[in-house]
Order: structure tokens, then sequence, then C-alpha cells
């Protein structure tokens, strides 16, 4: 967003600077003051029709005002403009958050294919770039306003429905250590495209932006078939994060071993997978914010305020060294790529070590337990007329499962697991889960 909305400036002309300082601290104290203000009255402000939608608008119409405008337009109107994009800026990951949250929080899931499918079709929009005039205004002018009428749609709909349930299960609710993990990689690569920029905050379309925006669809399109086609939720986003990583250290590799030839190929792909990674943060952080009542503070806190630390590493910490000490892009790449991908890599090592360590030995206990589960559960399907999903549910009620953990493992609701378990106790003719446990565990004797 902010490539666009301060489009054509650069961070060396002072009028960028004051907007793009303007536009990150108000976006900073809007969403500390939300996060910290009472959890209802926060809520009810960011969710009402009333202040995304009139956000949006001004943001929209301010920016359609500064580009009309011949020559420099007044500082005022810059200011008032950057204040406006940043109450859009602060509001859209919430007002959208809440919806999905409402919809999909007891499938995690779907809202990850909802999010990816989203992010990829709107790199399709940002063709529109390429397009002449007014085309072209689209995507940099037209986002905020067009975001909140689609929002605005959604939301009455969802209205007019009856709200379905909004607890995610327990397993989703940990991940402290995979959000600071992705923090860690989506700074890093904020860091990575400060110097990509050389300062720069504008977006202008160009060869070198049609292979980012083309690598966008093509990354982002290959986490939506990586979510499509895995099972389980943690293994879809360690999936996520490794693919990103690759992505990551990929660009990093031909940036620096190919700077002449595929220059332009490794540098839209560290500026892909700092997009990505922002995708990612958001999903982590909606899946986390879903079983919570009150799930405000933690959209604000964990993901609009990183993104905005994003924009400052990008567009004015970066340049602002860069510049006082008299450094160029071409001076140290080679060797900031490298220091990155060194740090980057201990710190991978270092984390994916430790999950090995503490669950290892865990897992291949399940493992080994899960596969006599099954056996016993095949068994006692021929032996009382179990369908598959029932004998699915059997496997896992086996293997020590909670219905809630169970209902988180194959992406249905509690009250879906509940039904197929009373229709497993029926046929087996047992009435509490320990005499179906007694059952198995006589079958599981007469085969030994």
């Amino acid at each position: 967003m902010v490539g666009f909305i301060f489009s054509p400036s650069t961070v060396g002309e002072i009028q960028s600077q004051i907007e793009l300082w303007v536009f990150i601290a108000t976006a900073v104290v809007l969403s500390l003051g939300f996060a910290f203000a009472s959890a209802k009255g926060a809520k009810r402000r960011l969710t009402s029709n009333a202040f995304p939608m009139a956000s949006c608008f001004a943001a929209s119409t301010l920016s359609l005002v500064v580009f009309l405008f011949s020559g420099t337009p007044h500082i005022g109107i810059l200011i008032a403009d950057s204040i406006a994009l940043a109450c859009a800026y602060v509001v859209l990951p919430f007002a959208w958050g809440s919806i999905l949250i409402r919809e999909m929080g007891a499938s995690p899931k779907r809202l990850l294919l909802v999010l990816a499918a989203s992010y990829t079709v709107s790199f399709f929009i940002g063709y529109l770039s390429y397009l002449p005039s007014p085309f072209d205004l689209i995507r940099p002018i037209g986002a905020p306003a067009l975001s909140a009428l689609a929002w605005y749609a959604c939301s009455r709909q969802v209205s007019a429905k009856t709200p379905s349930c909004n607890q995610a299960s327990g397993s989703s609710r940990k991940g402290g250590s995979l959000y600071v993990l992705v923090l860690v990689l989506f700074l890093v690569s904020s860091i990575a495209t400060g110097f990509i920029n050389l300062g720069s905050v504008s977006y202008q379309p160009s060869f070198d932006t049609l292979i980012r925006d083309t690598l966008n669809i093509g990354v982002t399109a290959s986490l939506l078939v990586i979510i499509g086609l895995s099972k389980h939720m943690e293994r879809i986003k360690f999936s996520l994060i490794v693919v990103l990583a690759v992505v990551l250290f990929e660009g990093i590799f031909i940036a620096t071993i190919f700077q002449q030839s595929w220059f332009f190929a490794g540098t839209g792909l560290m500026q892909t997978s700092k997009s990505c990674f922002s995708l990612l943060l958001y999903m982590l952080v909606l899946i986390e914010a879903a079983p919570k009542t009150n799930p405000e503070a933690t959209i604000l806190i964990r993901f609009v305020l990183p993104t905005a630390a994003s924009s400052f590493i990008s567009y004015l910490a970066v340049p602002f060294c860069a510049s006082l000490f008299s450094v160029s892009y071409s001076d140290f790449w080679g060797l900031l790529s490298l220091l990155m991908g060194f740090l980057l890599g201990v710190f991978l090592f270092g984390f994916l070590s430790s999950i090995v360590v503490k669950y290892l030995p865990r897992s291949e206990q399940a493992d080994a337990g899960g596969s006599e589960a099954a056996v016993v559960a095949t068994m006692m399907k021929g032996e009382y007329g179990l369908t598959d999903k029932e004998t699915e549910v059997l496997t896992l009620l086996l293997e020590g499962n909670t219905y809630k953990r169970i209902a988180s493992l194959l992406y249905v609701s509690d009250s879906t697991v509940q039904s197929h378990a009373k229709s497993i106790y029926r046929k087996a003719n047992v009435h509490t889960k320990q005499d179906l446990v007694d059952r198995a565990a006589s079958m599981r004797d007469e085969i030994l």
C-alpha cells in the first residue's frame, strides 16, 4: 500500500518524508489507541459501518485530489491524505479479520484458503497498473474505497445470517514460536527490500515491477495448493514457512551471484517473500485471534503494528542509514546478502532443532500407537459396519484424542465429531468412551 499511495515521490524529498512520518505515526497511534481502549468500544468503532467507510473513501478521495494537482499539493492536503490513508491502513485488516473469524473461525483451513485465494486474485488486479490512464489509477487510488465497498457488502451478508461458530481448536491457539519466526523473517525481508528500493517509495510500472507481480501470483498460488493438499494445520504452517524461507534465500542468492542477468528476478523473489510473509503473519494472527472473545487487540498489535514497522524499516530507516554513511546499494549488497542469509540460517537451524528435540520422541510414540489404533479401528469397521468417516473418528478416539482435538484434525465442528461418536457407540452397542476403548482392547488382545 505504501508504495502506491505516495507515488511518485522519493524518500530523499522532504515532502515525502513528512508524508511517511505522518502516515506511520498515525497508524501506530491509532493501533495502540484502539488496542488498549475498552475492547467493546474499540470493536464497535472499527466494525461499525461509519468508520471503515468514511476513512477508506476519504483516503481514496484525497489521494485523487493529490494526483490531480499539476504542481506540488498544499502541505495540508498531503498531511490530511496521509492521516486518512493511515486510518484505512489500520481499519481494513481488522474489519476484514472480524468477518473471517466470525465466518470461518471453526475451520482454520478454510480461512487460510480464502486468504491465500484473495491474495492471488489481488495480484491479478495489480496488472491494471500497466493499462493506460485512468485504469491505472484503480489500484493505487481506488483500492481503499473498493475494499470498503466489498467489506460493507460482505458484512451485510454476514449480519443477515446466523453467526457461525468462532471457536477455533485448542491446537490452533498455540503457535507463539511460529509467529516469532515469521515476524523475524518478515522484518529481515523488509531490511532487504529497503536496500532494493534505494529509498524510492513510488511504484512506477516497469519490467522490474512486472516480474515482481508475476512472481507474487506464482508464489501465492503455490501457497494455495499447499494449503489445499495438506490435511493437518501444523503441517500447513510449517510447509508455508519453509516455502517462503526458501523463496527469500533463493532471492538473496540470485541477486548476489547473478547481479547482471538475473538481478530483477532475485530482487523480485525477495519482495515477493516479504508480501507473502505479511500474508502468513496475518493468517497466524487470525488463527490465534479466533478463539478469543475480543480479538481486536491481537490483530492490531500483532499484525498492523509489525506491518507499520516494516514500512518504517523499508522506506525510512534503511535509506536514512544508507544516506548517513554515504553507502550505495551496490557497495555492500553482496556482503549484506550473505550476512542476512547466515543469520537466517542460524535462526532457522536453532528453531527447527528445538522443535525436533521437543516433539520427535512424542511424535514417534504417537505414530507407533496410531498404527495399532488404525488396525483395530479397521477391524471394528468390518465388525460393526462403520462408515469411512466413523472409522477415521474411531481411530483418533482410540489414540486418546478428545472430541475438540479430533474436530481440529478433521477440520469439522465439535458437534459433528459428537454425532459420529454417538453413531459408533450405537453400532458397537456401547454407552461410553471407556466401554468403546475396552471393546477395542479386547479385539486387540484377540489379534495378539
